[in-house]
């Protein structure tokens, strides 16, 4: 079942966190770190690894006689230059879960969307990578993009000013807003001919109610044979019941009452 999810975050200094390293571990690839003198290898992981590309605004980056490579190592070295204080934010890092309901190749074209909508909202550089890990069905996408404006004169990458519309209290949230929907939108377009849809609207949100079973009471309520319909078509994940069905859980779930009176027991020390 097609499900919303989206995670925003940031790559800091503060933490101890290196977006070099961050940058060759989505890219499943192998890039060099100036500042420690060392290099991060992920080529083992590439197994894992659908795509990966960047993204300049206005699709700058078809212009460049560079590899997506080349450009990601140059990038990401010039980030650590534009910002060496100890606090710096050196990149945003956006993960989003990928309908499962879609094929390989649309999904790697809804991220390029996605990433395309970001460089040129923020003017910023966006580094992708779709991940679909062997041993699991948790396909999803990483996207890193830089925290200044970011552009091309000629062959030559430029990091210029801070993108300060997400930090800012009055704009912050209402950005973040934009992006999640903005990442509905472009999905929903994608599933529409599956006659699928996914909101980044709570249950409450929509007006709906509902409930949510734990492992344990559907395995009790699947032992005494009044499980639901919905929670069965869910598999133990979502399930909208009624408030008479979440009455048979609570009575279900609800420990035994111990008659008498409780006594404290008191360990010597």
């Amino acid at each position: 079942m097609a499900i919303y999810h989206l995670h925003l975050s940031k790559i800091g200094r503060s933490e101890g966190r290196s977006a070099i390293a961050a940058a060759a571990y989505r890219s499943c690839s192998r890039m060099f770190d100036p500042e420690q003198g060392k290099t991060f290898n992920f080529l083992p992981k590439r197994k894992q690894l659908i795509k990966s590309g960047l993204v300049l605004p206005e699709q700058k980056q078809n212009q460049l006689k560079k590899s997506d490579q080349e450009l990601r190592q140059e990038l990401w070295i010039k980030v650590h230059e534009a910002d060496r204080r100890k606090n710096s934010v050196l990149a945003r890092e956006i993960t989003v879960a990928l309908p499962k309901e879609l094929e390989k190749d649309k999904w790697v074209v809804l991220v390029q969307s996605f990433a395309g909508w970001l460089a040129d909202r923020y003017r910023v550089a966006v580094d992708f990578a779709v991940h679909s890990p062997p041993s699991s069905e948790n396909v999803h996408a990483h996207l890193m993009f830089t925290t200044r404006e970011t552009d091309l004169v000629g062959q030559e990458l430029t990091i210029g000013q801070k993108t300060r519309i997400l930090d800012c209290k009055a704009t912050g949230g209402q950005e973040i807003e934009k992006i999640r929907e903005n990442w509905e939108n472009l999905c929903n377009q994608f599933l529409l001919n599956l006659s699928l849809s996914i909101s980044r609207k709570s249950q409450k949100k929509r007006g709906k109610t509902a409930l949510y079973l734990s492992r344990q009471s559907y395995y009790l309520l699947q032992n005494q044979g009044r499980l639901t319909l919905e929670a069965e078509r869910q598999l133990n994940k979502t399930a909208t019941i009624s408030p008479q069905e979440q009455d048979e859980i609570e009575a279900i779930l609800e420990p035994p009452k111990i008659r008498g009176r409780t006594r404290a027991i008191e360990l010597d020390s």
